[in-house]
């Protein structure tokens, strides 16, 4: 299946199109070797466990013949949403995700917006994208040459669809990442006139439908099996069995979604997260709920609240992750709530509809993303294949969790948020070729360990990878590769 094609600008004096010439090398249009320096200082650990995967994953590419497909120019730090100016020193730190880097929280379509003191702001009206008129907003600070670019984007009337897909390949800047993503989704059009109008009328429909599936007397039910009771006892009509088995289900997972993010276990992101994937599973009666969707529903939902979380807390301490402040606090509008709810819930349904052969019967979609996985390596890496069909090792033992829940319990959260970028850049292909291409290079770092051991060693290793330290660097290295294995190999047949 043909990619999404790319021929970036150039933006580095030193960019090559060959695969043994690709470095992730400095950004002379910014200060990169700082950025570079602090990204491999607080990667130590996680740069040790990778060097031996990527290095050798090169050298077999070195001798191959050229590609047809251009390669991105440099997955710099210094051009992504993750530069080491914008993070906290450990790298897995989610908190910064849902700052904002260099001025106030907009988003075209929304009401209010949170100022860097941390107070809701009215000022901000729809369509007043950037623009403050109160007296007390504060300097933004300068804008990065990837923020101006994707500035420039987002002031034309009519958005070029191509060149965002371009820029977002290598990272989207916090403050234009939800946007970016509507967009990419087909969620919001990319006339700026008609943007406004197609997400009013979308939250208003979903309204619609919490008033339809969800019938409770404040339009919401509470995270737990007494609620659910009480919410079939108000002003709605009785649920069926069936669908008191989705909820029951939803319930059941949703205390195990992201256990160590705080997060996703506060009161009001809980009752979000339940009524979107309850709606949903009604609304789809093919697949319904099926386990997995709810850590797919998390980085959709971490997004949707980025425009109206601020980073310039007084309150906060530095450490502090903003993830484990109280949403309810913050955000006191529950007009904000609903929008935030919504946007997300038609993220996941645009996500969903791409792959929904992924939870239908039998899930054929997850079969084929295995199936084609350990062609890959075959293909690949021959002597890892082996050395797993002689310990007994199926694919579908592991690889079935990271298609169906697309590396979410393998990596942070931080990391899946930036793949994702990419995933949407490559259109519909991201989360059903491309993912594939991204768990390959992901076993194939670590060959050198899984070569040494055996058959439950093996299983044990690759359920709970040491990735917990991963940032910036580790995925930039993961998506060059897997775009050189997306020259090489897509188009293949198995």
């Amino acid at each position: 299946m043909a990619l999404f094609s790319r021929t970036p600008k150039k933006e580095t004096a030193s960019a090559s199109n060959t695969p043994s010439g690709i470095k992730l090398g400095s950004d002379s249009s910014s200060s990169s070797s700082s950025s570079s320096s602090s990204s491999t200082s607080t990667n130590t650990n996680a740069s040790s466990s990778i060097a031996s995967g990527p290095m050798s994953f090169f050298s077999r590419l070195t001798g191959g013949g050229s590609s047809s497909r251009p390669v991105p120019g440099h997955l710099n730090a210094s051009h992504s949403s993750f530069s080491s100016e914008n993070l906290p020193q450990s790298q897995s730190s989610i908190g910064m995700l849902l700052t904002n880097t260099s001025q106030e929280a907009t988003s075209t379509g929304y009401t209010n917006s949170i100022a860097r003191t941390g107070v809701i702001r009215n000022d901000l009206k729809d369509g007043d994208d950037n623009k403050s008129t109160s007296s007390t907003a504060p300097i933004p600070a300068k804008k990065t040459y990837r923020e101006t670019q994707f500035e420039r984007v987002f002031d034309s009337e009519n958005i070029d669809d191509t060149e965002l897909r371009e820029l977002s390949w290598r990272g989207i800047p916090t403050i234009y990442r939800s946007k970016a993503w509507q967009i990419m989704l087909g969620y919001a059009p990319t006339n700026k006139s008609r943007r406004l109008g197609t997400l009013t009328k979308k939250r208003k429909e979903y309204a619609e439908s919490i008033e339809i599936y969800f019938p409770t007397k404040e339009g919401n039910s509470s995270s737990s099996s007494s609620s659910s009771s009480s919410a079939n006892a108000s002003n709605g009509p009785e649920r069926t069995l069936q669908e008191k088995d989705i909820l029951r289900q939803i319930l059941v997972d949703l205390p195990r979604t992201c256990p160590d993010i705080l997060f996703f276990h506060q009161k009001e992101v809980q009752l979000m997260m339940e009524r979107i994937l309850y709606i949903w599973s009604i609304r789809h009666p093919a697949s319904e709920y099926v386990q997995g969707m709810n850590d797919v529903l998390t980085p959709l939902l971490v997004v949707a609240f980025q425009p109206f979380v601020s980073n310039g807390l007084t309150t906060m301490n530095q450490s502090t992750d903003i993830l484990s402040l109280d949403i309810a606090s913050i955000i006191k509008d529950k007009n904000i709530l609903h929008n935030i709810e919504s946007d997300a819930y038609w993220k996941f349904s645009k996500l969903l509809d791409g792959v929904q052969d992924h939870y239908t019967f039998s899930q054929p979609g997850l079969q084929r993303m295995v199936l084609r996985l350990e062609d890959l390596i075959n293909r690949h890496c021959p002597k890892l294949n082996e050395h797993l069909a002689e310990e007994g090792v199926l694919y579908m033992q592991f690889a079935f969790r990271w298609m169906n829940c697309f590396l979410l319990r393998e990596l942070p959260l931080i990391c899946i948020i930036r793949l994702w970028d990419t995933y949407f850049a490559e259109n519909r292909a991201g989360f059903e070729t491309f993912h594939v291409n991204v768990c390959a290079v992901l076993l194939i770092t670590f060959e050198n360990e899984l070569m040494n051991k055996p058959f439950q060693d093996i299983l044990m290793f690759l359920q709970d990878l040491p990735t917990q330290d991963w940032g910036e660097k580790e995925m930039d290295e993961m998506l060059s590769q897997a775009f050189i294995l997306s020259t090489l190999y897509d188009g293949a047949s198995i």
